[in-house]
């Protein structure tokens, strides 16, 4: 898998972006390629991309993972956040917001074939496309909590 993810992060660099292999150690349990990125106001970020473990009945076909934890944790849960989640969930064009009992991630499982992997124009679209949903649905999530938009204006700025 390393030289598949080695693949990967040769096709995010020659688009322009910073990435770092992270490789298995005691730490990490599983190697992954880390995609930096600026905001819209000019912060960096990071998405993570891996190939997950394969369920039952995937043997001719490798599943890439792309991560992003969000910025808030579940103790900023309320009704109203949980709404726009669900809300923003229906509209992704990839991947769900995913909420889980310490961190909420954007996640996206992609599907490749073993033998052909992926070519470099689908996964530049995917990786566009992923990014673009971190920034924009981020910034509305963070203005959300920050009590800067209602939900019915992070509703329309989503619509």
């Amino acid at each position: 898998m390393i030289e598949k993810l080695k693949k990967l992060q040769q096709i995010a660099q020659n688009i322009g972006y910073n990435v770092e292999l992270h490789l298995k150690n005691k730490e990490i349990s599983q190697e992954f390629i880390q995609v930096n990125f600026k905001d819209n106001n000019e912060n960096i970020q990071s998405c993570s991309l891996l190939f997950s473990p394969l369920g039952e009945g995937l043997q001719n076909n490798d599943i890439i993972t792309f991560y992003y934890h969000l910025p808030f944790t579940n103790s900023n849960l309320t009704n109203e956040l949980l709404a726009l989640v669900f809300y923003m969930n229906g509209r992704l064009p990839i991947g769900h917001i995913n909420i889980q009992s310490e961190k909420t991630q954007l996640r996206y499982n992609y599907i490749v074939s073993k033998e052909n992997m992926m070519d470099e124009k689908s996964f530049k679209e995917i990786l566009a496309i992923f990014i673009g949903e971190i920034i924009i649905h981020t910034q509305i999530i963070s203005d959300f909590i920050q009590k800067k938009i209602t939900l019915q204006e992070s509703f329309a700025k989503i619509s």
